[in-house]
């Protein structure tokens, strides 16, 4: 089962925002940009667009900034089985451009919701999330 870590949707941060993880972090992490941002990935520095995700595998460099401010979804989870992303074709540490965008604020609060409620049976019920 993967765990959550830590949680967080349209999470706001103020003009000038920069993440900068130069060792990760030791979970993997899962970001939703709603907002533009620039990232930097494989020493390579890009404007993305609104609703561009990234998973990042442990302890990979984390670069993003947002000179007008940001809002994105991201948590941080473990316990991933190492065939996981490779069986549901899932790319890491690379941008992906989701068709279907609408859904993730919404999922990634309910999870968050699941996870700071504590309530009997909250992990199998994010584990389907």
């Amino acid at each position: 089962m993967i765990y959550i870590t830590s949680v967080r949707h349209n999470w706001p941060n103020p003009p000038g925002f920069r993440l900068n993880r130069p060792n990760g972090h030791p979970d993997y992490t899962f970001v939703h940009f709603t907002t533009s941002v620039e990232i930097s990935l494989n020493g390579n520095t890009a404007t993305c667009p609104e609703h561009a995700c990234i998973l990042y595998n442990p302890n990979i460099p984390q670069h993003f900034s947002c000179p007008n401010g940001m809002r994105h979804d991201w948590f941080h989870f473990v316990n991933v089985p190492q065939h996981f992303f490779d069986e549901l074709n899932i790319p890491t540490d690379t941008l992906i451009f989701p068709k279907q965008w609408s859904y993730i604020t919404d999922i990634v609060e309910e999870i968050e919701n699941e996870f700071y409620a504590k309530r009997d049976h909250n992990e199998p019920l994010i584990d389907l999330k």
